[in-house]
């Protein structure tokens, strides 16, 4: 006969405490499967499904750069504005560098070019 336990990472949980949170995620799960339209796969078509092929489609990738992260937005948005400010002035220096300015002052965070 087959014992079902309550995992020993999940600590003190009871049983039915288990049963109880899985059931409410599976219901989300089934309730935001709903909202886009999609339906279950379905055992049939899981096994018709070749187990060595890969997706043929890219998934989509982020469009933020994660350059700068945290919580307080007025911080991320000061430092992305030092920061597009500095890349203006290092675009500046470079651009005037490589037309043969050879005495140019980088900006602060630089390591100067050399040829």
């Amino acid at each position: 006969m087959l014992e079902l336990r309550v995992p020993p990472t999940l600590g003190e949980m009871s049983g039915r405490q288990l049963h109880d949170e899985l059931v409410r995620r599976i219901a989300l799960v089934e309730a935001e499967r709903k909202l886009h339209g999609r339906k279950p796969v379905g055992m049939r078509r899981v096994l018709a499904e070749d187990w060595g092929a890969s997706p043929t489609t890219e998934a989509p990738r982020r469009e933020l750069n994660p350059r700068f992260a945290g919580r307080c937005r007025e911080t991320r948005v000061a430092a992305l504005v030092a920061f597009k400010r500095w890349v203006d002035a290092y675009r500046s220096v470079r651009g005037r560098f490589l037309a043969g300015e050879r005495d140019v002052e980088w900006p602060v965070g630089t390591y100067e070019m050399c040829r």
